[in-house]
C-alpha cells in the first residue's frame, strides 16, 4: 500500500508541475536587406529576410512566445504585418501605419548593420 501512495504521489507532483509551467519562448532575429530575386521566372529587386525568399517559416503552437528582433538593412523605413497572427497583449497584428510604426532603417556604421 505504501508503494501505491508513493506512486500516486509522485504522479500528481508530475502533473502539477506541468501544468504550472511557463509557455514557451522562441527567439528570432530577421536581418531585412535587398536582393536579387526570380518571381515567376522574372528578375527583380525584392526584400529578403536573412536572405531568404519568401522569408522564414515560423514554427510555433498555441500560447508560444515569439520575440522577434528585426534588423532592418533597408535604405528606407520597413512595416512588417502580422495578419491572421492572433497577437495577445498588443493591437499590432494589422500592420496599418498609425497603429504599427515602422522599423527605421540602421545607420551605417551602427554595431547592428549587417551589410
Amino acid at each position: 500500500m505504501p508503494i501505491n501512495l508513493a506512486l500516486c504521489f509522485a504522479i500528481c507532483a508530475v502533473l502539477i508541475a506541468i501544468v504550472s509551467a511557463e509557455d514557451p519562448y522562441r527567439f528570432f532575429e530577421w536581418n531585412v536587406t535587398y536582393g536579387v530575386i526570380y518571381p515567376l521566372g522574372v528578375r527583380q529587386q525584392g526584400i529578403l529576410i536573412n536572405g531568404q525568399f519568401p522569408g522564414p517559416t515560423i514554427h510555433s503552437v498555441t500560447n508560444d512566445n515569439l520575440i522577434i528582433n528585426v534588423i532592418n538593412s533597408l535604405d528606407e523605413p520597413f512595416l512588417i504585418s502580422w495578419n491572421g497572427i492572433q497577437q495577445r497583449r498588443n493591437s499590432f497584428e494589422d500592420g496599418v501605419y498609425g497603429t504599427t510604426c515602422p522599423i527605421p532603417p540602421v545607420l551605417k556604421g551602427d554595431p547592428r548593420s549587417r551589410t
